[in-house]
């Protein structure tokens, strides 16, 4: 049951580790523990590398403690793309997934902003094309968006639309709040298309909060708590 928790957040929030070999030299590590209604259940480690417009950015989830020893889950995945006036443009995305019964690999490239999809899962009618998903992004780069450092006078300013290679969904930040020394941007999470009779029925839309600390004049994500029909999910930084 919680595995299935794992890879449903992660996807939503994208959100989408093990230790992490520096992908690119020069590479930052973030490294956050996963909680669901106050049980620890996995561990996410990112690395973003940026050089001019260009970013590349890995990101490795892995089920521990108790779900660890019982069961196994595995997600790693890796993106690059470019920063043109203000907005991301992704250019490739790849993924493996191992639930420990199946692993599922997963390849996008962008051309013109538009994704073209190689998946090693048959395809689900339900599913949306990636030939009409133009101006998304993958959820690398969602979440490299989401968890980035903040200047002090952040506005709480991100709105995506992203696409895993089968669903659709959103997210935005719509407030923002300061207070001793701490920011805290409110956000939402929307489901588009692609989604089961059995995921609408879960709900539509979910609630987020990122926290954040000042640090030398910088504010850093401190946890990321997110409600959702299946609970209350918190990514806490390490």
């Amino acid at each position: 049951m919680y595995l299935r928790l794992v890879s449903f957040t992660f996807c939503m929030i994208l959100i989408t580790l093990v230790s992490l070999k520096p992908l690119f030299a020069g590479s930052g590590q973030q490294k956050f523990d996963i909680y669901i209604t106050g049980l620890k259940i996995g561990e996410l480690t990112y690395a973003v590398n940026t050089k001019g417009p260009n970013y590349a950015v890995r990101g490795i989830i892995r089920a521990t403690g108790l779900v660890g020893a019982i069961a196994k889950f595995h997600f790693d995945a890796t993106a690059f793309g470019k920063m043109y006036k203000g907005r991301h443009r992704a250019q490739r995305y790849t993924e493996t997934s191992d639930n420990g019964k199946r692993i599922s690999t997963k390849k996008m490239i962008y051309k013109n902003g538009v994704p073209t999809l190689t998946y090693s899962e048959p395809r689900k009618d339900y599913w949306v094309r990636p030939i009409e998903q133009k101006g998304t992004v993958d959820p690398m780069t969602a979440i490299m968006a989401l968890l980035a450092d903040q200047p002090k006078d952040a506005s709480c300013r991100l709105a995506m639309d992203i696409f895993d290679g089968a669903r659709k969904f959103s997210i935005k930040l719509i407030e923002k709040n300061t207070s001793n020394g701490k920011l805290s941007c409110e956000g939402t999470y929307t489901k588009i298309a692609g989604y089961s009779k059995k995921e609408w029925a879960q709900g539509k839309g979910f609630p987020f909060e990122l926290k954040y600390i000042l640090k030398y004049d910088i504010y850093r994500v401190d946890r990321l708590v997110m409600s959702t029909s299946r609970g209350r999910t918190s990514f806490i930084r390490r």
